[in-house]
């Protein structure tokens, strides 16, 4: 039966607040920091879009994957051991040095917890949810809850990356007539629950080839069609979607593209200041 540690078993730590009447403002004077939940295929670009947001950014991570962005100025590095590093980093940040942190990836956070609670060196390379009791995924999802958390509640832009999963498919469609399948983090079901309206924003990331137009026909017959050239362009999905989960939070009225190609932080603030033009 796994243990579950005493710091996992208390409520997280955070920094002294005010009391709530104190804290009572105008929802204008929020803080308008993006806390987006960013998620894809290995080499769709997550990680170079996360270290487009403001500099000074702190990228976390579980394993070293920096060499796509090891030219952006602005950017440090530390590799996470132990999953309860994260309470130390959190604290560290709450100093003001950095405007923005990055996990790079939950994925593997959620593994690194899986390996600590079952008390092993390593993680087979392919394993199935049989792997662990339930009892001991109930575990690693409230730990994993904890971690996130204690990024998310900081006052500074924050991006959790992770690989993407399909739900609700294969043996998790024999029990469930009614869900219909989707695509989301590739994290375990409990905690895509509660990270999903945890984050104000969540990005599917993919490539596709690039398109250019071209005229066909002659005369009268003339028409201008879209063909694919073999360029790649890097692509996020925003606005909501049937199979991808997605998700941009903005006020009634304002319009949010269905993607946005090429994405940055730049482009992501526009979208959430002043919508589609």
């Amino acid at each position: 039966m796994p243990k579950i540690s005493k710091q996992s078993a208390n409520p997280i730590k955070t920094r002294a607040r005010r009391s709530a009447v104190d804290r009572i403002a105008d929802v204008s004077l929020r803080d308008s920091f993006i806390k987006l939940n960013l998620y894809g295929q290995s080499g769709t670009g997550k990680t170079t879009l996360a270290c487009t947001f403001p500099k000074p950014l702190l990228l976390i991570g579980p394993e070293d994957g920096t060499r796509s962005i090891h030219n952006v100025k602005g950017v440090k590095f530390v590799k996470l051991y132990k999953s309860s590093e994260i309470g130390d980093l959190a604290d560290h940040l709450r100093r003001g040095d950095y405007k923005s942190v990055v996990l790079d990836t939950a994925s593997m956070l959620q593994h690194l917890i899986l390996k600590e609670v079952l008390g092993l060196k390593t993680i087979p390379v392919q394993f199935s949810w049989g792997f662990a009791s339930r009892e001991e995924w109930g575990v690693v999802a409230l730990q994993t809850k904890e971690r996130l958390a204690q990024l998310l509640d900081l006052s500074m832009h924050v991006v959790i990356v992770a690989q993407e999963r399909a739900f609700n498919t294969g043996e998790d469609a024999e029990t469930s007539e009614v869900l219909l399948p989707y695509v989301a983090s590739a994290l375990s079901p409990s905690i895509v629950g509660w990270l999903n309206p945890a984050c104000d924003y969540i990005g599917q990331m993919y490539k596709r080839r690039k398109t250019r137009q071209k005229v066909v026909g002659h005369g009268a017959k003339k028409r201008t069609i879209e063909v694919r050239t073999n360029e790649i362009e890097y692509v996020m999905r925003a606005a909501p979607d049937d199979v991808y989960t997605t998700k941009f939070r903005a006020p009634k009225g304002l319009k949010v593209p269905s993607v946005i190609v090429d994405p940055t932080f730049e482009k992501i603030q526009a979208i959430t200041e002043k919508g589609l033009a």
